[in-house]
């Protein structure tokens, strides 16, 4: 299957079970980011109970890791705590509202 089919795979995946649990549709989701991107992790923070959750996925990994974020330090991890919407960055690494929580843990970018 090429590459192309793949990521679109990935996210019909995502929306083929409305039933899913939280869990999974967010593991799904970091699965799907991390074919479309072809990178070698991808990182979701997300606010659950008004704190920030991060999800992490290595591409050699397995399966998501969850890890309670502590009280944000960023403007970005402030701005998610405030946010009604998703908020998404192209580049994490130049974008001057994250710090170095905001990343992916094990990768320089």
């Amino acid at each position: 299957m090429f590459a192309r089919e793949k990521s679109l795979d990935s996210l019909l995946e995502l929306f083929e079970h409305p039933s899913s649990s939280r869990t999974e549709v967010l593991s799904k989701a970091l699965h799907s980011a991390l074919n479309l991107a072809e990178a070698e992790g991808a990182t979701l923070l997300v606010t659950h109970n008004r704190q920030l959750e991060r999800w992490t996925l290595l591409r050699d990994g397995g399966s998501p890791e969850t890890v309670a974020a502590s009280r944000p330090s960023s403007e970005f991890g402030r701005m998610l705590l405030k946010a009604v919407h998703p908020i998404q960055l192209l580049d994490a690494e130049k974008d001057a509202r994250t710090g170095a929580e905001d990343g992916c843990p094990g990768l320089d970018s």
